[in-house]
């Protein structure tokens, strides 16, 4: 006589099988890590919305908005140009400006800026600065236009 069904020796290799390879994945598949990739990409994204608006600004005004323009909900940057500025998150979801909001300096008295915003890593930056013309990942995050 014939028998079908599953043995318990058969079914606890089976077990052992998926739990092992749940494992593996579970360390290969870093969340916080992915998480922090597409963080970065949302910050680079900003950057470049941030920069498509100011160059804008400077196209129709003959130079780039100051420090106070960008704050200002009622200038002709934040009313015409770019409705709202990106807040800085942490990669744990909390808002925090000082740290990890996007920092934007005019230089040469209006005809060139910086604009920066720090990696998920905290280690660096993604920076824009206009002598470039391109945004990069950088080490030192002030307005200066060095990027190690």
């Amino acid at each position: 006589m014939k028998q079908t069904g599953v043995t318990l020796i058969e079914l606890l290799i089976v077990i052992s099988v998926i739990g092992v390879l749940s494992g593996v994945l579970i360390r290969v598949i870093n969340l916080n890590k992915t998480r922090g990739y597409a963080r970065d990409g949302v910050r680079q994204a900003n950057i470049e919305k941030l920069v498509t608006a100011l160059e804008g600004y400077s196209h129709v005004e003959g130079l780039y908005p100051t420090g106070d323009d960008v704050g200002d909900g009622n200038s002709v940057l934040r009313k015409t140009y770019l409705n709202t500025w990106p807040q800085g998150f942490a990669d744990d979801g909390a808002v925090d400006e000082a740290v990890w909001g996007y920092k934007y300096t005019q230089l040469e008295d209006g005809d060139a800026f910086a604009l920066s915003v720090k990696n998920s890593a905290g280690n660096g930056c993604y920076k824009y600065h206009t002598v470039w013309g391109e945004m990069r990942n950088c080490s030192v995050c002030d307005s200066s236009d060095s990027c190690e």
